[in-house]
C-alpha cells in the first residue's frame, strides 16, 4: 500500500506505521501518539532511547492535545534546542498560545451525548448545524449555504462535517480548513467527485480509506482513533472485568454485519463459525442490539469476534469486548493489535483462509491465553484510558486539537478555500442516495428533489421516494422518463426504468428494458447512482464495490462497473423466468426453468462474484429436478454445496429445497442430515434471512423453523 514507512507517515497513515514500524521506533512511537495513544507512543520512544527534535515535536503535540500544556511547552523548547523541525515546532507553539477557536460542526446523525461534549471544550466556540436533527435553531435547509446558520463573530477556524451523507453547500465560504469524518464512504462514492474539491482533510480509521479516499480523490487524510458516530465504552475497570473469574457460558460470540454489506470479498466467511466443533457454545448475532443486551452478551462470552473490512482497519468493537472481560479474536489484517506499545495477548489472530481451524485452536487454548494476558491487563487498561478517557468533553477536546494540529502544523495552514479551483465546481445542492433517512423530513426531501438536476436523473428519481409519500411512483417514473428523453442511451436510467416497471406490475415492459441493458449499446455515465430502493435483488453492494475498484488501481479488479450492472440485469431476467415457471406446469414450467438457468449462468460468466446469480441458478436447478428432469438433481446438489462453502447463510436460506428433493425421492436419511445441519445453524446464529418463495412454502410444508417464516400462521 505504501512504498516505505516514511511515505506512510507522510500520508498520515499512522495505523500502517504502527503495524509495520517495529524496526523504526522513532516513527512508530510518533505514530502511536498521533493515533491517540500518547502513553503507548512515549513508552516506545523511551524504551528505545529516542531523543530527537522529531520525537519532541510529537511528544509536545500529544501533551498539548491531552491538556498538559506545561509538558507541551517543555517538549517544544527542547525540540527547538535540538535544531530540527523548527518550522513545525514554531507553528505548534503559536497554536498552543491561542486562547480561543471558532468551529462550525455539521452533524446529521450525531449522538446527543457526543455532541454535548463538544460544547464543553474550553476555549472553543462551537456552532452546530444540521439538516436532520430537528432543532429549528440549528436546522440548515437543504441547499442553503452553511454560512446562513453561522452568526456574526470572529473568523471560523475549522469546519467539521460528520460524514459525507448530506454534505452542506458553501464550505469554502469561511476560508477555513474543511475536515470530514466519514462513516461508510462506499454508500455515497458516486458523490465524492462533487464534494472533494472543497475538503482539506479526511479522518480515517484504516489504510483502505487512505487508498479509496485520499489517493483516489487527491485529499489528505489522518488516522486518529475517535469513532465519532458510535457510543464509546468506559474502559476504566477493564482489569477488574478480567479478574472476575466467574464461569462464562458462551465460548465465542460474533457481532456485526454478516449478510451482504460493504465487507466485500471478506464478508460472510466468518459465518463458518457455525461449523465449529459442536462442543463449543457459539453465537453469531447480526444486526443491532440494545446496549444492555449487547453488553450482557459480551460479559457472558470468553471470546468475541466482529466483522472486518480491509487492511489495517480499526473498530470500537474490540474495546467494547475487552471492557466486559472478553478476549477479542482479530482477523490477520486488523490494525487493532498494533496501536499499543506491546503485543497484548488479548488479541489472538486468525487467518481468513483458515478461520475455523485457527479459531478452534484459540478456543481450546482459552485458559493459557487468559493466563498470559492477566499480567498485561493493567498496562492495556492504562493505554486504553489514554486513548479513550471516560469524560466526553476530554474526548472531544483531543479530537479537535488533533484536527487543529493536522491543519495548522502538519499541513502548514494551507487550505483549499484560499486556492483557486482546478476547474469550476458549482455545488448549490445536497446529494443523498439514502432517501429513507429523510422519511421524517419531507420538506428537506422535496428540496433535494427540486435541486437535483441533469445529468443526475437517477439521483433525482431516488429522492422522489421520500419527497412524495403517496404518489412517489408517478414522480419517480416521470423523472426517469425525462432523463431518458435527454440521455436515451443511458444504462443507469434504463436499468432504473426497469426496476420501476417491475415494481409497478409491468413485467413484460420491464423485461424489454432489462434486455436493452444486457444486449444494447447503452453506456454507463460516470458516478451513476444505483436505484437500490427498488432493486429487490440487492445489487447495490457489488456495484459500489466495482465503482471503488475501478477508481483505485491498487485494489484487485473484479469486473468493470458496467459489467456488474449487466450481470444484475440478467439476475432480474432469471428471477422473472422463475416467477413464470412457478405459475406453470410440466413442459411449460421446464422451459422457463431452463431459461432461468441459462440467464443465471450467463450472469455468473460476466461476474463470478455474483452470489445472487448463483442462488438463482440453484433455484432453477431445483425447479428442473422437481419437475422430473433427473440430471438436474446432481447439478442442484453440487451447486448448493458450492454456495454453502462460499456463503454459509445459503444453508439456512436454501435447505428446504434440498430437504424436499431428498424426501420426494425417499432419501430420508440424507434429508435428516440437512435438517440436523440446519438445526445447528439455527441454534448458533441469528442472521437476517434471504428466503426465496420456494423455500418459504417448503419450510411451512415440512415444519422447518427458518428465520422469517411464521409456522403458526401457516398452520
Amino acid at each position: 500500500m505504501h512504498g516505505s514507512l516514511d511515505a506512510a507517515f507522510a500520508a498520515h497513515d499512522y495505523v500502517y506505521v504502527a503495524r509495520f514500524g517495529a524496526e523504526r521506533p522513532e516513527l512508530r512511537g510518533a505514530a502511536l501518539i498521533l493515533l491517540g495513544n500518547r502513553l503507548g507512543g512515549e513508552i516506545v520512544l523511551d524504551r528505545h532511547g529516542v531523543h530527537s527534535a522529531f520525537a519532541c515535536l510529537y511528544r509536545a503535540y500529544g501533551a498539548w492535545r491531552d491538556g498538559d500544556e506545561a509538558a507541551a511547552e517543555r517538549w517544544v523548547a527542547e525540540g527547538l534546542e535540538l535544531g530540527d523541525e523548527t518550522g513545525k515546532l514554531e507553528r505548534l507553539r503559536a497554536l498552543m498560545a491561542r486562547q480561543s477557536f471558532r468551529v462550525v460542526f455539521h452533524s446529521d446523525f450525531g449522538r446527543p451525548e457526543r455532541l454535548f461534549g463538544f460544547f464543553e471544550v474550553p476555549g472553543v466556540e462551537m456552532i452546530l448545524t444540521s439538516h436532520m436533527l430537528g432543532d429549528e435553531r440549528t436546522t440548515l435547509p437543504m441547499g442553503e449555504p452553511l454560512s446562513s446558520r453561522v452568526p456574526p463573530g470572529l473568523p471560523v477556524d475549522l469546519v467539521l462535517i460528520d460524514d459525507f451523507k448530506m454534505m452542506p453547500v458553501g464550505l469554502r465560504d469561511f476560508g477555513a480548513p474543511v475536515v470530514v469524518n466519514p462513516h461508510d464512504h462506499e454508500w455515497y462514492y458516486e458523490m465524492l467527485d462533487e464534494v472533494m474539491p472543497e475538503v482539506d482533510l479526511v479522518v480515517n480509521l484504516s489504510t483502505w480509506e487512505e487508498v479509496e479516499l485520499n489517493r483516489a480523490f487527491g485529499v489528505q487524510g489522518t488516522t486518529f482513533f475517535y469513532p465519532l458516530s458510535l457510543k464509546v465504552p468506559q474502559v476504566s475497570g477493564l482489569k477488574k472485568a478480567f479478574d472476575d473469574r466467574r464461569e462464562r457460558e458462551c465460548d465465542i460470540v460474533f457481532t456485526g454485519g454478516v449478510t451482504h454489506d460493504f465487507y466485500r470479498d471478506k464478508r460472510q466467511r466468518i459465518v463458518s463459525l457455525a461449523r465449529l466443533d459442536p462442543k463449543f457454545e457459539v453465537r453469531v448475532v447480526e444486526g443491532y442490539l440494545e446496549y444492555s443486551q449487547f453488553y450482557g452478551l459480551l460479559s457472558n462470552s470468553r471470546f468475541t469476534i466482529n466483522s472486518v473490512r480491509a487492511t489495517n482497519s480499526l473498530s470500537i468493537r474490540p474495546f467494547e469486548s475487552l471492557a466486559h472481560g472478553a478476549l477479542q479474536l482479530v482477523e490477520e489484517e486488523s490494525g487493532v493489535p498494533y496501536i499499543f506499545s506491546e503485543d497484548f495477548a488479548c488479541f489472538p489472530r486468525y487467518r481468513l483462509e483458515h478461520s475455523v481451524a485457527d479459531i478452534e485452536t484459540h478456543l481450546n487454548n482459552y485458559d493459557a491465553i487468559l493466563a498470559e494476558f492477566l499480567p498485561q491487563a493493567e498496562r492495556l487498561e492504562a493505554e486504553l484510558n489514554d486513548m479513550m478517557p471516560d469524560a466526553e468533553n476530554l474526548r472531544a477536546q483531543r479530537f479537535l486539537r488533533h484536527l487543529f494540529f493536522m491543519t495548522e502544523v502538519e499541513m502548514g495552514g494551507v487550505r483549499k478555500a484560499n486556492q483557486p479551483l482546478a476547474e469550476p465546481v458549482e455545488r448549490d445542492w445536497v446529494g443523498i442516495n439514502e432517501p429513507w433517512l429523510l422519511a421524517q423530513r419531507p420538506d428537506q426531501a422535496k428540496r433535494v428533489f427540486d435541486q437535483a438536476r441533469s445529468p443526475y436523473w437517477v439521483r433525482r428519481a431516488i429522492a422522489a421516494t421520500a419527497a412524495f409519500k403517496n404518489d412517489w411512483m408517478e414522480a419517480f417514473y416521470r423523472t426517469v422518463t425525462e432523463g431518458l428523453a435527454q440521455f436515451p442511451d443511458s444504462l443507469g436510467l434504463e436499468y432504473t426504468r426497469a426496476m420501476c416497471l417491475r415494481l409497478g406490475g409491468f413485467p413484460e415492459t420491464a423485461e424489454k428494458s432489462l434486455r436493452r441493458v444486457v444486449d444494447g449499446g447503452l453506456s454507463l455515465r460516470a458516478n451513476e447512482s444505483f436505484p437500490r430502493q427498488l432493486d429487490r435483488l440487492n445489487g447495490f453492494y457489488w456495484l459500489a464495490d466495482a465503482k471503488v475498484r475501478d477508481r483505485c488501481p491498487a485494489l484487485e479488479p473484479l469486473a468493470p462497473e458496467a459489467t456488474v450492472w449487466r450481470s444484475y440485469a440478467l439476475n432480474h431476467l432469471a428471477d422473472m423466468a422463475l416467477d413464470r415457471a412457478r405459475a406453470l406446469k410440466e413442459s411449460e414450467a421446464v422451459t422457463e426453468y431452463v431459461r432461468a438457468a441459462a440467464l443465471a449462468d450467463r450472469s455468473l460468466s460476466m461476474f463470478a462474484n455474483n452470489e445472487g446469480a448463483q442462488r438463482l441458478y440453484i433455484r432453477a436447478a431445483f425447479g428442473l429436478a422437481d419437475n422430473g428432469v433427473e440430471e438436474w438433481f446432481a447439478v442442484f446438489g453440487d451447486n448448493l454445496a458450492t454456495a454453502i462453502d462460499n456463503d454459509y447463510t445459503a444453508l439456512h436460506d436454501l435447505s428446504p429445497l434440498a430437504i424436499h428433493l431428498y424426501m420426494s425421492r425417499g432419501r430420508i436419511a440424507e434429508a435428516q442430515g440437512v435438517i440436523d445441519r440446519l438445526g445447528v445453524f439455527l441454534k448458533r446464529t441469528v442472521v437476517t434471512p434471504d428466503l426465496c418463495p420456494e423455500a418459504i412454502a417448503l419450510a411451512r410444508r415440512y415444519g422447518l423453523p427458518l428465520r422469517g417464516v411464521d409456522l403458526a400462521a401457516a398452520a
